[in-house]
């Protein structure tokens, strides 16, 4: 029997369970219905016991925690989206702002002196522009794609759950 526990420990330890729970079923001791405990804890990802008919709702109670969370996440993810698209809106806003403020406070006196002012608001504007729509649509782009994320992860649980639920 000791001979059989040392072989089955070192293939729990090489994580090849099912050869170990093979060796664990046929010794009638303690120490082997222990480890074949801990076999199935370890080699079940989704925490589902297949062999206890209590486990279905906790698992289903779990799939719906974990559902609230995917959608509360995802619900703070558009609003965070929706944020850097009007941070991108309040760009072209204060820039074209700023334009028309500076196009009425010019004090050019001479057509050099006007091309240069022009040539200079253009640029300030495109500056202003393109830090607006960097940041804007960098961060649009993380936070989308994070909300998609989250509603993948919904619909995974959504999965699970109907999974649980027929069983």
């Amino acid at each position: 029997m000791e001979d059989q526990l040392a072989r089955a420990k070192s293939l729990i330890q090489a994580k090849q369970y099912d050869q170990a729970r093979a060796i664990l079923a046929g010794i009638d001791h303690p120490t082997a219905q222990k480890w074949l405990a801990k076999i199935d804890e370890m080699d079940n990802p989704f925490d589902v016991t297949p062999t206890s008919s209590t486990s279905s709702p906790s698992i289903a109670t779990k799939a719906r925690r974990r559902m609230r969370g995917f959608k509360t996440r995802q619900r703070i993810f558009w609003v965070l989206a929706a944020l850097s698209l009007g941070w991108i809106l309040l760009g072209f806003t204060a820039t074209s702002d700023s334009v028309e403020n500076a196009q009425t406070q010019n004090t050019a006196q001479t057509e050099a002196e006007q091309a240069a002012f022009e040539v200079g608001v253009g640029l300030g504007a495109g500056i202003g522009i393109t830090i607006f729509l960097c940041s804007g649509g960098f961060f649009f782009l993380i936070f989308a794609l994070m909300a998609w994320r989250n509603g993948v992860g919904y619909r995974a649980e959504e999965h699970i759950l109907e999974t649980v639920s027929r069983e």
